[in-house]
């Protein structure tokens, strides 16, 4: 368990896992993860979308996801 951290301050590594333990809690809960669901764990604003995005790719090329 690890203590809530700001967007900010995850390097990329975190973010990956940070985004899969995202997709796992929806997994288990029986919901899909978006975009906006993954902006809204980690407090990106709407306008920057981009960023979750690129998070959910990094993650897919990782194997994570």
């Amino acid at each position: 368990m690890f203590a809530y951290r700001k967007y900010a301050d995850l390097d990329r590594q975190e973010r990956i896992y940070a985004c899969y333990q995202h997709a796992c809690l929806k997994y288990v809960t029986n919901d899909k993860m978006t975009n906006l669901t993954l902006r809204e764990r980690l407090g990106i604003d709407k306008q920057n979308y981009p960023m979750a995005s690129r998070i959910i790719k990094d993650t897919l090329i990782a194997g994570k996801i």
